[in-house]
């Protein structure tokens, strides 16, 4: 990747630009919806002030059944595609609490579910269906994280097993992880070159699985642009020493080993 084009992304502008078009859906008074994923992006990457600008004047949890009928107010609903996620969506569908929906997803949508939401909506009041790739929480301009929950395995091993040479992830964190790099990737319009820390486990069965992902993903996405761009896999556990000696942060990292 050239350092011209290097300086032109910028993960927080991008994330303004896809939040800016999932709340510049129908005119009038909105409601948005979100899990606890796609709320910690809001959290973090857009304010209360912006919201209003695009008269949002109520933001409520995916899951809260509390919320009353409000048929004068379209709703946007903002989640990943997960399970849980689904089926709130589903039975906010039927439910038909709003005057039309407009449902917005941080990932990719199989087929099945696009027709389980269609199902759902047995009163025909969602307008729009889209994918919107930000599955991750932009920190800095260049930064990105996915956040992982405990596992019951990491929980299970933590006393007895040392965090240095522990080489071991859930299925689940896994699976995260390659959603939350493939997102990255879709967002960023890249079909990288892939490499990764050899003799590592971890690094190696990630990898495995991006591109695993990214290959039935380019029958989708046939332009994605495959030349100068790499996406490199590293571990922290790699170096545990240096975190501990001097002040260590994902920016101070990526400044020395890659240059930006």
């Amino acid at each position: 990747m050239s350092l011209a084009t290097r300086a032109r992304f910028n993960c927080i502008e991008q994330a303004w630009a896809y939040i800016d078009r999932i709340l510049d859906g129908p005119d009038g008074l909105k409601v948005l919806l979100c899990d606890d994923a796609t709320r910690n992006i809001l959290s973090v990457v857009y304010s209360q002030h912006q919201l209003l600008q695009h008269n949002v004047v109520l933001v409520d949890m995916l899951s809260n059944r509390e919320h009353y009928p409000m048929k004068h107010l379209h709703c946007i609903i903002f989640c990943r595609p997960s399970p849980s996620s689904l089926a709130c969506v589903y039975q906010e569908l039927a439910e038909g609490n709003f005057a039309s929906y407009s449902l917005c997803f941080s990932y990719l949508l199989e087929s099945n579910i696009v027709q389980s939401l269609a199902n759902a909506d047995l009163l025909n009041l969602t307008t729009a269906v889209n994918e919107i790739y930000l599955d991750t929480v932009p920190l800095t301009e260049y930064v990105n994280i996915a956040q992982l929950k405990p596992t019951a395995l990491r929980s299970a091993v933590a006393p007895t097993v040392n965090p240095i040479t522990y080489s071991q992830w859930s299925t689940t964190s896994f699976d995260r992880m390659t959603e939350a790099i493939v997102g990255l990737l879709l967002m960023t319009n890249r079909r990288p070159a892939i490499r990764y820390r050899g003799k590592n486990k971890v690094t190696e069965k990630l990898a495995k699985l991006v591109a695993g992902k990214m290959t039935t993903v380019h029958q989708n996405f046939p332009d994605l642009k495959a030349k100068d761009s790499v996406l490199l896999i590293l571990d922290r556990m790699d170096d545990p020493v240096t975190a501990l000696v001097i002040p260590w942060t994902y920016e101070a990292m990526i400044h020395e080993i890659i240059g930006f």
